[in-house]
């Protein structure tokens, strides 16, 4: 086990003059979220140290886990590769639950910032910080650990668990996330340092004021087809609509506090005759486990969500979700 202080430098070094030189995306809105560790480095060959955040880095040669002084899991280090591992997508089961990359990021940051060490790995510059997405969760922790934002649990830690897991309204976590499919680094930082020091919504830039509108109409939307009755609750707290407008799973736990899972079908835009089913951990969920465990067909995902779009869509719905009512009867 590698102690989280030998993976530590101080973002306030002078040799940093632009945070943003050292954040870089990988591959694009359409790849899954997953890279081997190899195809990182690959990916950014000169680099010293990388440091991948928010994507999961499959093992390509020995791994050795990173845990904080409260022995919290908050990465893992490829040292063949030269790559530190900090997400929560990761296969642990401790973090089978509310926790996400930016609340590991923190616990890392606030570690090197009271210890003020440097990387002890032979390391010659600053690491390089790699995402695949541009979610709230993906730029607060490149953020946080490149110094272009603060190590604030309070703030961007409060954010990711209500973007990632509650679906709670959350002002840093809704703007973070109605960017997404922009991919626009630079912008998606500058709308949370607008909040940072005060900001509102009016405050920022006309493109992110009106993406933050359509979250909010979406969730909006989400709010009717509850009010509508489409969502019917079924056995073992699982909860199920079928629809025929496809919506994102993020906000839907926040209206359900009865919920372990909850569950929609529509019209697969990608399988002709088929639907695509989306699942998401409702409030109840028992912690420790994971969507994965039910090993539902032709579904891909993580622990608390996912769908079979891209696995070739389901052709009866109610197979699925008993197969998930029965799942969490046996958890």
């Amino acid at each position: 086990m590698v102690n989280q202080r030998e993976l530590a430098s101080d973002f306030r070094s002078p040799e940093i003059i632009n945070p943003l030189e050292r954040i870089q995306l990988i591959g694009d809105h359409t790849d899954a979220r997953r890279f081997t560790a190899q195809e990182v480095r690959a990916f950014m060959p000169h680099s010293d140290i990388i440091i991948a955040t928010d994507f999961y880095c499959i093992p390509t040669g020995r791994v050795e886990e990173v845990r904080d002084e409260e022995n919290v899991l908050i990465g893992l280090w490829h040292p063949e590769e030269g790559v530190l591992n900090v997400d929560h997508h990761s296969e642990s089961p401790e973090h089978f639950g509310f926790v996400s990359s930016t609340n590991l990021a923190i616990r890392l940051m606030r570690d090197r910032l009271s210890k003020n060490e440097r990387f002890r790995h032979g390391i010659k510059t600053l690491p390089t910080i790699v995402a695949s997405h541009t979610d709230f969760d993906s730029i607060a922790s490149a953020g946080i650990l490149t110094g272009a934002l603060e190590p604030l649990e309070e703030i961007y830690g409060k954010a990711a668990i209500a973007a990632d897991h509650t679906g709670e309204p959350n002002l840093f976590g809704d703007v973070g996330n109605s960017l997404t499919q922009l991919r626009n680094v630079a912008l998606s930082l500058r709308s949370l340092q607008t909040l940072r020091f005060g900001g509102k919504v009016e405050d920022l830039e006309p493109i992110a004021q009106t993406m933050v509108q359509e979250l909010y109409e979406r969730r909006k939307r989400i709010a009717e087809l509850i009010r509508q009755g489409l969502f019917k609750k079924r056995e073992n707290g699982v909860y199920y609509a079928q629809l025929q407008e496809d919506i994102t799973g993020e906000s839907l736990s926040h209206f359900f506090d009865d919920a372990t899972v909850i569950v929609t079908a529509t019209p697969s835009r990608r399988n002709e005759g088929k639907y695509n089913m989306r699942t998401r951990a409702g409030k109840l969920w028992p912690q420790g486990n994971s969507l994965q465990q039910m090993r539902l067909e032709n579904w891909a995902g993580r622990w608390n969500g996912g769908s079979t779009e891209r696995g070739g869509g389901t052709k009866d719905p109610e197979v699925f979700v008993q197969h998930i009512i029965q799942g969490v009867g046996k958890l």
